[in-house]
């Protein structure tokens, strides 16, 4: 926040990254949230060198030797989330593996129930493709991003640790063509 400040304040806007929100235009009158970030889970199966165990529970384990984090997330917030899911536009989940999360595919799940049309962004190293998430992607808004860091690989086998290229791209291919044939007119 405060180097985005400083990005505004110099009227650098583009650099603050305050543009990526532009498309939520702005309703002073809203009550409610109209786009909530998830960071609420590090459960992942990679150990990125440039990661850490804030966003990784292998790294967190492996690497840093320390305990698995205290679930903070109950029941009650995702009950919690009904009163605040019919409002929103865009809901984002980062950190960790989403795939492998199970709050998260709730959350999903409820968002399609309560709000099919908002938009629900998946940052994801692509490991993890099961039938549950194929059956989300058809009902849902999804956006995936995919974080591979090279095509080649041995550069991929040295960053993402516990990873497969291959794997990562049939995974790649198979959503692309899910979300394709979800957006083209019946």
């Amino acid at each position: 926040c405060s180097q985005c400040k400083v990005e505004i304040d110099n009227n650098n806007h583009y650099n603050s990254g305050a543009i990526n929100y532009d498309y939520l235009a702005q309703d002073r009158t809203a009550v409610y949230p109209i786009m909530i970030d998830f960071e609420a889970d590090n459960h992942c199966n990679y150990e990125c060198i440039m990661c850490n165990g804030e966003y990784s529970s292998t790294i967190l384990n492996v690497r840093e030797k320390l305990p698995e984090r205290k679930k903070v997330y109950d029941e009650s917030f995702l009950t919690q989330l009904d009163e605040f899911i019919p409002h929103i536009r865009e809901a984002r989940f980062v950190g960790g593996e989403p795939f492998l999360i199970e709050m998260y595919i709730e959350i999903w799940e409820k968002i399609i129930a309560l709000n099919a049309n908002a938009r629900i962004s998946i940052l994801t190293n692509g490991s993890v493709l099961n039938e549950r998430i194929k059956t989300l992607l058809q009902k849902g808004n999804f956006d995936v991003s995919f974080s591979i860091d090279s095509l080649d690989s041995y550069n991929y086998n040295t960053i993402r640790k516990r990873g497969n290229l291959n794997k990562v791209l049939s995974n790649f291919a198979e959503i692309r063509t899910i979300l394709i044939s979800r957006d083209k007119p019946t």
